[in-house]
């Protein structure tokens, strides 16, 4: 279809067929593939003064982006992509790009910054019926609000998102949403309750494969089980995280920084000859990722702001100082 596009000269084709192979690629982890195809689309579809579908690869580009954690490259898509929206009226797109954004600033540490934009896109979600989107504003505006220390208010907005993810049988968000809840209950001390969250996101992400995802569920399984004091079975969830890291990365995760700082924590209370090994490891994805952040502001908020980030800096300053 590409090859005929480009004989025909018929230039939307040519970009509707790269945006179509962008989407094989990906289904084959071919990333690198996937993102060509889309680069090449996107002046494409801007030429042909098809705005809608730039508003689409654009939004493709940023999530690439933004899973290899280039936080900055992705929010200049998104920024272009909800530009676009306000101006051609198209509000669905408008809280897509809105709610990517907020994703953004939370991993970034703008915690107030993105429930403000949460709360503010969460009665457009109703008002055009995209209870999808919903899900996904409620469930931002109880994380960060969870985030800014504030986690008995953040617990109905959370429970209201995972009821709302069940109801419409969005299984991708609910596994979002219990592992959220593992962490708002476990800040409340409802150690029981936030291991049933964990297990069940866990049980999501395996019946998806999603096995990068699913090293969050572990590490929140790994801490509690710490904090209990069963470092057997938290070295176990550690086991399965570390075996996953062989031949795979955190790309996707929404705190992969504190996979590995759950993982350095355990394997240092086991007096484990291989947590100075992964301390060092995730240390160096903390540099390279605020490596790829130009703004000061920005780059600062990521590295002081979110709890994570700090306390892995920290501990490697600890161990280099010995």
């Amino acid at each position: 279809s590409l090859a005929l596009a480009r004989a025909a000269g018929a230039r939307w084709l040519e970009a509707e067929a790269l945006r179509q192979l962008s989407w094989n690629h990906s289904f084959l982890d071919e990333h690198d593939q996937a993102e060509a195809c889309l680069r090449a689309a996107l002046p494409i579809f801007r030429d042909v003064g098809d705005r809608h579908d730039e508003i689409r690869v654009r939004h493709n580009l940023a999530a690439f982006s933004s899973n290899r954690f280039e936080y900055e490259r992705a929010c200049g898509h998104w920024e272009e992509a909800l530009r676009l929206s306000r101006e051609l009226g198209a509000r669905l797109f408008e809280v897509i790009m809105s709610l990517a954004l907020t994703g953004i600033l939370e991993v970034c540490g703008k915690y107030t910054k993105a429930r403000d934009r949460a709360r503010s896109v969460l009665p457009l979600t109703r008002e055009i019926g995209a209870r999808g989107l919903e899900v996904r504003a409620l469930l931002c505006v109880g994380c960060m609000t969870h985030a800014l220390g504030e986690s008995e208010e953040a617990l109905p907005h959370v429970e209201e998102g995972l009821a709302l993810a069940r109801e419409i049988g969005e299984h991708y968000v609910e596994a979002y949403a219990l592992t959220h809840l593992g962490h708002v209950l476990g800040a409340l001390c409802n150690q029981d309750r936030a291991r049933a969250a964990y297990e069940q996101a866990l049980d999501l992400r395996r019946e998806m494969s999603q096995e990068a995802e699913a090293t969050e569920a572990q590490a929140g399984l790994a801490r509690l089980s710490l904090a209990a004091g069963d470092l057997a079975q938290a070295t176990g969830y550690v086991e399965d995280i570390l075996s996953h890291l062989e031949c795979g990365t955190l790309e996707g995760t929404e705190q992969p920084l504190l996979v590995y700082l759950t993982c350095y924590r355990v394997l240092q209370a086991a007096e484990d000859a291989r947590a100075e090994a992964v301390l060092e490891e995730g240390y160096r994805l903390l540099q390279e990722i605020a490596g790829k952040l130009t703004d000061e502001d920005l780059r600062h908020s990521f590295l002081e702001n979110v709890a994570a980030h700090r306390e892995l800096a920290q501990e490697y300053e600890r161990l280099r100082d010995r």
